[in-house]
């Protein structure tokens, strides 16, 4: 899940239907949830240009106005899952996904999954992750030379040494390079949380899985010189599959980084929120008490956007417990948490009123973002033809007033831009013209 203009954006992951049954989510689809509307979701599809395989386990990030993914687990054509070192572009202009493969460097990183990341000053960073050992790329014949695979990177798995962590930073800005690190590097891991503070050219790391443990360390990276810093403080237990998302400053409340849920060495999925404070030049966790936690999860997505806390899907359940697979709990359920009050925007996003047009005109926002505002407008028009569909003949002037002003901007706006995917978005709702 990234955020993007005033949307949020979805991608990828599998739930089991039933016992052993992965079922991969079409690669095709992006799920958008515009700003401020919990309850409605517009599903994308695109499936022109190189369409990704299905995929969990995925990095994601905005570049250049596309959606990138990078590695994860991925079900290929011929049924076999396996991990991938593949990036994928969705232009969010176009709705076209492309795969770069010629020109991007003259080593590419090993295959991963679970790797952390962040976009900073036009380049794309990943850390760490879980995927093929240089031992098993040896023995399976693989042109090792053309990987980034370096031993001393890795920790082998015990229990198979075919699987490695690593602890590479890795850079892509249409080529791939390996950063030369310094400091006090983590350790190898793979499903640790991150988030970029940009205003101070750092990235904070917080625990991930490393063979049977799960951390709960905590790492700065100056993304100027790349040096780490380990911040040795008490705070959370030690946990994978968690998130870290920055929250700047609220009016007088000072940013902090947001901590929630994760897994536990014990395979307890937790629901558990951590502030990590910046005071002077003192860093310190703080429990968070005042919010009320949705239930304990792992495996889920979280960003900031517009002043709120958005966390969504994951899984409820120990995904390691074999022993009944049927009660594994995939959600897909959000929550927002409200770090500040709603802005206009907000509101005129969850309050369709024709009150709010000049309000929509000014937003700086993108085609997609934009396709994704129009929905809420033409999904109500779309309602009330329905429920008025025993008329035979129903006029355009009979809407109610404030839905119809909405929707003659609506449709002065389909002149903006020119994507195929906003004008098939807008051919789908059956309004009139």
């Amino acid at each position: 899940m990234v955020a993007y203009g005033d949307c949020i954006i979805v991608w990828g992951g599998y739930y089991r239907k039933r016992a052993g049954d992965s079922v991969y989510l079409p690669p095709y689809q992006i799920n958008i949830l515009p700003y401020g509307r919990e309850e409605l979701w517009v599903c994308y599809d695109c499936r022109d240009g190189i369409v990704p395989f299905p995929t969990t386990s995925a990095t994601a990030m905005i570049w250049r106005r596309n959606l990138l993914i990078f590695g994860g687990s991925a079900r290929l054509p011929t049924e076999v899952t396996r991990v991938i070192n593949d990036i994928f572009l969705l232009n969010l202009d176009t709705g076209i996904w492309s795969r770069p493969r010629e020109n991007i460097g003259e080593k590419k990183p090993p295959p991963r999954d679970k790797a952390t990341g962040w976009e900073y000053n036009d380049k794309c960073y990943f850390f760490g992750g879980y995927g093929d050992s240089p031992d098993f790329m040896l023995d399976t014949f693989q042109p090792i030379d053309k990987y980034f695979a370096f031993p001393s990177d890795y920790v082998y798995c015990t229990g198979d040494p075919r699987f490695a962590w690593n602890r590479q930073l890795l850079i892509f800005d249409s080529k791939w390079h390996i950063a030369e690190q310094g400091g006090t590097i983590p350790l190898p891991r793979a499903a640790a949380s991150s988030t970029l503070v940009r205003d101070r050219s750092t990235v904070y790391l917080f625990g991930g899985r490393l063979q049977h443990d799960r951390l709960n360390d905590l790492y700065a990276l100056d993304l100027n010189s790349l040096i780490w810093t380990k911040i040795t403080i008490e705070g959370p237990c030690g946990r994978s599959w968690s998130t870290l998302t920055y929250v700047p400053q609220q009016g007088a409340e000072k940013d902090y980084c947001f901590l929630y849920g994760g897994i536990d060495n014990d395979a307890n999925p937790l629901d558990d929120c951590w502030h990590l404070k910046f005071d002077k030049d003192d860093i310190r966790w703080e429990r968070e008490t005042k919010y009320t936690a949705p239930c304990p999860r792992l495996w889920h997505s979280a960003c900031y956007i517009g002043g709120q806390i958005i966390v969504f899907g994951g899984m409820a359940s120990n995904p390691f417990d074999r022993s009944d697979q049927n009660s594994a709990r995939y959600l897909n359920d959000i929550w927002r948490y409200d770090v500040s009050p709603k802005s206009l925007k907000a509101l005129s996003c969850m309050n369709i009123s024709p009150h709010y047009l000049e309000t929509l005109a000014e937003w700086n926002i993108t085609p997609i973002s934009d396709a994704a505002v129009w929905c809420v407008v033409l999904r109500e028009i779309k309602a009330y033809f329905r429920a008025h569909k025993e008329r035979q003949k129903l006029s355009w002037m009979e809407l109610p007033y404030g839905l119809r002003k909405l929707a003659e901007y609506v449709f002065r706006q389909r002149s903006r831009y020119a994507s195929r995917k906003i004008r098939h978005l807008l051919e789908l709702c059956s309004a009139p013209q």
